[in-house]
């Protein structure tokens, strides 16, 4: 190949950035404005004839100049060198990455404004953030490739936690049900209040709701509800074919008075379907379902003062602190059916009585509360009226 010199464009690297910029030929020994970080550039001197740098500029960089050579892919020339050595010098050049010396500025040499070389186009290098594992095989059908997934590792803690949590809360379920189901209660029937005025509504629970062993008793044994004592005397069956339960009842307060017993306690009506049923009725204690006919309410005989000289007791009055009332419950002519079953039956047979126990403070207000007692009893206790 025939010798050649480098051409425009002249690529330069700036002495203040290290950008490389273009210049022409023609601008070559004069002061530039680098187009990357606007600083005066001075370049070079040219080296063709008639033209000398500057004084104060450094030595003008030697051209190089190739001269004729074979093709490098031709035989070597023989040579006379024995020893295989070749004549022909070396030409090393300087590494490229380092930059040029910083020329001075000269303030008489016009400066001219170059456009920004646009930068080599590099391509990127593949963006390997997200590859994971190696690269997928060659294929002609790359949909039918699947990039690998990472498989998730499932943790065994929570089915091991689950196996003693799910038998501990149902063995606490079962146990607070159990402790719900026995825990004590207060008896419903303990504290009833007493019979609201005429026309406002009455409070009513089940009537025959169980009663707790210290609310019953049994004939000839006296039982305290407040401030009242009842002592169950007798149960007797008249000649009017009636059932009646006497027993006495005294007042132990030492500051009220009041009547033990009211008619409004036994009344109820037989034919509404929606009226509660009274709590003072006579029952015989089975588990047959339904329970066996009962009598309901009665009427009532009241008597005051020292026996064999008892007088009706009025019920408005009353009795006051340390007196006593002699009390008839007598069953309705109604039942007289159902009394047979009552004289021969077998089961164990209970009366119960409503009765008031004087007044009990409630959020700081006295008022009348009553309460149940059941006098239990049997078939062969009934004494039978011969006159």
């Amino acid at each position: 190949m025939r010798g050649f010199r480098l051409v425009d464009p002249i690529q330069l690297q700036c002495g203040s950035c290290g950008q490389m910029m273009g210049i022409s030929p023609e601008h070559l020994g004069a002061q530039v404005q680098c187009p990357h970080c606007q600083a005066i550039v001075q370049t070079p001197a040219p080296l063709s004839a008639g033209i000398q740098p500057a004084a104060d500029s450094p030595p003008p960089v030697p051209e190089i100049q190739i001269g004729e050579q074979e093709s490098i892919f031709s035989a070597p020339e023989p040579s006379d060198d024995l020893f295989g050595g070749s004549s022909v010098p070396k030409i090393e050049m300087p590494p490229m990455d380092l930059p040029p010396p910083r020329l001075p500025v000269s303030s008489t040499a016009p400066t001219v404004t170059m456009e920004p070389t646009p930068p080599a186009y590099e391509p990127s290098a593949p963006d390997t953030a997200f590859q994971q594992g190696p690269p997928p095989a060659a294929s002609d059908d790359l949909a039918a490739f699947t990039p690998p997934r990472r498989v998730v590792e499932r943790s065994m803690f929570m089915p091991i936690l689950l196996i003693f949590l799910v038998p501990y809360a149902i063995f606490t379920t079962a146990f607070i049900g159990y402790l719900l189901y026995t825990w004590p209660r207060a008896n419903p029937l303990k504290n009833l209040p007493d019979n609201a005025p005429k026309g406002q509504p009455r409070f009513q629970v089940k009537h025959d709701y169980d009663l707790d062993r210290d609310m019953k008793t049994a004939l000839g044994q006296p039982i305290r509800v407040g401030a009242l004592e009842v002592t169950p005397l007798k149960v007797k069956h008249t000649a009017d074919k009636d059932l009646v339960l006497v027993f006495r009842a005294k007042n132990v307060s030492s500051n009220q008075v009041f009547n033990p017993i009211a008619d409004d306690f036994l009344k109820y009506s037989r034919k509404s379907l929606d009226s509660g049923k009274p709590y003072t009725f006579l029952e015989r204690v089975s588990k047959q379902k339904p329970p066996p006919p009962r009598i309901y309410g009665g009427t009532l005989e009241q008597f005051k003062g020292p026996s064999g000289a008892e007088k009706r007791l009025d019920p408005d009055v009353g009795i006051g602190p340390g007196e006593d009332a002699l009390i008839h419950l007598i069953s309705e002519p109604g039942d007289h059916a159902k009394v047979p079953e009552f004289l021969k039956a077998k089961e164990p047979l209970v009366w119960r009585v409503q009765v008031r126990q004087g007044l009990v403070n409630v959020d700081g207000k006295d008022v009348s509360v009553t309460t149940v007692i059941g006098v239990e009893f049997t078939s062969s206790d009934i004494v039978r009226d011969k006159s």
